[in-house]
């Protein structure tokens, strides 16, 4: 055999056995295994005969803040009050009392004029009179002798 047809045997041989044994390399590689699918977070359905998921909602509420211009000096002494609030579910109503025994005021903004001398409390309210919720804010005044 010459040189040349022996290496075409060896080959061919070769080929042979390749075809026979297969090829690790050759063949494509195992398909990965499938996510599973988990179970949620969500609440398991309620059991027969159980009360039903109510959702959570905020009670309605109000906050307000007073501010005074002025807290002390000599009577008489004319203070500028205001407000600020909100309340969650309406508009809400302001109420200032002046701790003087003068008659309240309505509204978010108010001038009143202390005569006399004494430490006094400037106390507004704001109201939500549909839902019955309220929130209080004080200012404290201090009136010299004049």
């Amino acid at each position: 055999m010459t040189n040349r047809s022996w290496r075409g045997a060896a080959i061919a041989a070769s080929l042979a056995a390749l075809t026979i044994t297969g090829c690790d390399s050759c063949e494509p590689p195992p398909t990965p295994p499938q996510p599973v699918a988990q179970e949620g977070r969500l609440p398991r359905p309620p059991e027969v005969g159980a009360k039903p998921l109510t959702p959570l909602v905020a009670e309605p509420s109000c906050v307000v803040v007073a501010t005074a211009d002025i807290d002390e000096g000599p009577a008489p002494l004319k203070v500028q009050l205001s407000a600020e609030g909100m309340c969650t579910d309406a508009e809400g109503e302001y109420e200032w009392t002046f701790g003087d025994d003068t008659p309240p005021f309505r509204g978010p903004t108010v001038s009143h004029t202390y005569a006399k001398a004494g430490s006094y409390t400037a106390m507004v309210k704001l109201v939500d009179p549909e839902h019955h919720v309220e929130d209080t804010d004080e200012a404290p005044i201090a009136v010299a002798q004049p």
